[in-house]
């Protein structure tokens, strides 16, 4: 499929995006043959739960298709607002966005099988007619200035740089600025730099393990000797989140932590002691509960720092 500026049915103003390029991503949840299955039988309900729950993870079956998982959106009022939703997948957000009362839903992906899915998938929950499709790569593309009320960057922020990430980010997030209208809000959800789990050597983002808690140089060169490429899909503590969100020029800056992931979201909380009460009645996650407990018995100066996921809103 070859995606170009292009719309869903209906007429509209493309001077929001400008130079867009064909490119051909590879990163999806899931692989060309499911996709392929999930749109020949997105009107068959029964076969296509049965293949679901079969072939995929609970995680990938709830990014594709449980809008109603990312309820901590309802931070932001998207009524008749203009959104752009960048690296929009296949499209969970973004009919989200368009379910909830958004005016129009602007969906920028890299991947255009990616967005084959999402244009079918909102031809059938009849939200068409509110969605663009936009095929490229962010870093490349120019975004009209004063053009949108809301950007979202879903769990994208870190995947964008390719030389130096601290830089980079400000940049990214400086270009998603300038694109805001007036009191426009940007919303990102991302990983915390010292999420738990890392501790327990796991990782978000194909990295080795331990990779986010080391000191970027070592990172760098031990992720080079292993995977022959360097280390650049850097998440950052609380702190640093907002000081590049304020070197971006944002201002009115809310940080919220999120349990248990942005990803499969529980709770989205503001306080340490809502974090502690949560921790010991569910665990870090469902299933580790003594570790979850473990953690709720940390000092409030190093349990506030330790949270899995933000949620971050800026305002231009």
């Amino acid at each position: 499929m070859k995606i170009k500026k292009r719309k869903l049915e209906i007429e509209g103003n493309f001077d929001k995006i400008t130079n867009l390029k064909n490119t051909n991503g590879s990163y999806s949840l899931v692989n060309p043959s499911t996709r392929k299955f999930i749109i020949k039988h997105l009107n068959e309900s029964n076969v296509l739960e049965n293949y679901l729950f079969k072939n995929l993870k609970e995680r990938q079956i709830k990014d594709l298709f449980d809008y109603l998982n990312y309820d901590f959106f309802l931070l932001l009022d998207f009524k008749d607002k203009e959104v752009l939703n960048i690296g929009c997948g296949e499209g969970t957000e973004s009919l989200f966005f368009a379910k909830y009362g958004a005016k129009q839903v602007y969906s920028f992906e890299l991947n255009p099988e990616r967005l084959n899915m999402l244009e079918q998938r909102a031809k059938k929950m009849n939200l068409h007619k509110k969605i663009y499709l936009f095929n490229g790569d962010f870093t490349e593309v120019k975004l009209k200035g004063d053009s949108f009320d809301i950007i979202t960057s879903i769990g994208v922020l870190e995947w964008l740089p390719k030389k130096e990430p601290f830089k980079e980010m400000i940049q990214n997030l400086t270009k998603i600025r300038q694109a805001l209208r007036k009191k426009g809000k940007v919303l990102v959800t991302i990983e915390n730099r010292l999420n738990p789990i890392y501790f327990l050597g796991f990782t978000h983002h194909h990295e080795i393990p331990f990779a986010p808690l080391m000191p970027r140089f070592i990172a760098n060169i031990l992720t080079k000797l292993f995977k022959g490429k360097p280390y650049l899909t850097h998440t950052y503590t609380k702190n640093i989140y907002i000081k590049i969100f304020r070197n971006a020029g944002f201002k009115n800056i809310e940080i919220y932590p999120v349990l248990f992931g942005y990803q499969e979201p529980q709770f989205v909380i503001n306080s340490v002691k809502m974090y502690r009460h949560f921790l010991r009645k569910y665990g870090f996650k469902l299933s580790l509960e003594i570790g979850g407990a473990l953690l709720s018995l940390l000092p409030d100066f190093i349990l506030s720092r330790i949270v899995p996921a933000y949620v971050i809103i800026g305002e231009k």
